[in-house]
């Protein structure tokens, strides 16, 4: 992989990391139903005769830089943020935020709608240009063809997350407007919270001290910071919303529910052999004779088994590239195992037990088993309970949410911009 590429991946799997910004509840179901929407002609959205949805650009430039080709449009579809056209009442803008939102978080001075929900919102070409720029890694490994019919997949399924998200958000700050207009700042300060509150936390977990430095780190890849909290910001304030809405549809799976879908579902809970050990070697080269090391060797092993700190005893008198990875031993399943020799005894031996002094060529083995998996089905037990509960339930999340952007996009008006 040339440097180029391999800085590309690294780049893109920090964004991946750090954003979080899409949908994220809605499934292959909606995905479907979305993709019915397009085709149905009965509904309200417009959009060029194309085979494939939205059309993407045929390649893609390299991550690093500031723009993403999108599809031609006709000039009059290029809308400045600081228009002076007023903002009709209740519309939900991208950039201007007239919800609320000062004019000092526009993400740039004119952007080109690629989408409209409705007679006011529109998905913007920078949006849809961020988030494929965060799946970068899906298709950069690609080659012709194949790549640009992945970048095409990714263009389409993103616009539609995006096009979902306005729908709900549009819904929700109509609803807040006929009944409680009033409610709308504290909204946006709560989302406003929401957001920042994330971002602080992906900063910590990537060691990036401060908003500027995740700005630049941002910037490196032609995206923009505020553009980039924006979508964080829409993301909490539509989770808002679906929290509320959907808190009363979906209560929590029973026991009896639980049970059923482990019976339906055994083979998803189906597990192979698996083992995760601590190794020490002791090498014969680093002793006069055989026994010298045998018995060095044996001294470490009856003190490991005495309560010494193994990890501790690998790091200070191991030979082996163990003392590398803080006494952690090379492979999970049968035949991963490094070295070789060590399969024959370490599936024998229980959790928290060591194998003894192992002879082999070069030198002396001790290992101790931390973990063990039997091969066969799970059992239902507390932990797999909780597991299989938190997937009944997403599942019901997202059930209700594609009931609802199915909805959503038979009442308000979507447009699709493509190139003919």
């Amino acid at each position: 992989m040339d440097a180029l590429l391999r800085r590309r991946l690294l780049a893109a799997s920090l964004l991946v990391a750090l954003s979080g910004t899409g949908c994220g509840m809605l499934g292959q179901e909606a995905d479907r139903q979305v993709d019915d929407s397009f085709a149905d002609p009965s509904l309200p959205v417009r959009r060029a005769q194309s085979p494939d949805g939205p059309r993407a650009p045929s390649t893609l430039p390299p991550v690093e830089k500031p723009t993403l080709p999108v599809p031609a449009r006709p000039p009059a579809a290029v809308v400045p943020a600081d228009a002076a056209a007023p903002t009709p009442p209740g519309a939900v803008t991208p950039v201007s935020a007239s919800d609320a939102k000062p004019a000092a978080d526009t993400a740039s001075s004119a952007v080109r709608p690629i989408a409209t929900v409705g007679t006011d919102n529109f998905i913007s070409d920078e949006e849809v240009s961020m988030m494929m720029k965060q799946r970068a890694m899906d298709y950069l490994m690609l080659k012709g063809d194949e790549r640009v019919k992945k970048e095409k997949e990714v263009y389409k399924e993103e616009l539609k997350k995006l096009i979902d998200r306005e729908l709900i958000l549009t819904e929700f700050l109509g609803r807040v407007k006929k009944n409680n207009p009033g409610a709308l700042p504290e909204l946006w300060e709560q989302a406003g919270k929401m957001a920042d509150g994330q971002l602080r936390m992906r900063r910590q977990a990537f060691n990036i001290k401060s908003d500027a430095e995740l700005a630049a780190k941002l910037a490196e890849q032609g995206m923009d910071f505020k553009l980039f909290r924006r979508q964080i910001e829409r993301q909490a304030l539509m989770s808002m919303f679906l929290n509320t809405i959907l808190k009363d549809k979906s209560g929590t799976p029973t026991l009896a529910q639980v049970q059923d879908y482990y019976t339906r579902h055994a083979d998803e809970y189906k597990s192979e052999d698996k083992v995760k050990f601590q190794h020490l070697f002791v090498s014969t080269a680093r002793f006069d004779t055989a026994d010298a090391a045998k018995k060095r060797a044996e001294e470490l092993f009856t003190a490991a088994r005495g309560g010494a700190d193994f990890v501790k005893l690998v790091k200070e008198h191991g030979h082996g590239d163990s003392v590398l990875r803080g006494g952690a031993g090379v492979g999970e399943k049968r035949g991963e195992i490094q070295p070789p020799e060590l399969e024959k005894v370490i599936w024998d031996i229980k959790p928290g037990n060591f194998s003894g002094v192992l002879p082999s060529e070069n030198g002396f083995h001790v290992i101790r088993v931390l973990e063990r998996e039997v091969a066969g089905v799970r059992q239902l037990d507390e932990k797999l309970q909780t597991e299989i509960r938190n997937k009944l339930a997403d599942q019901s999340t997202k059930a209700e949410v594609d009931k609802l952007t199915a909805q959503l996009w038979r009442q308000i008006g979507v447009t699709i911009v493509e190139e003919r």
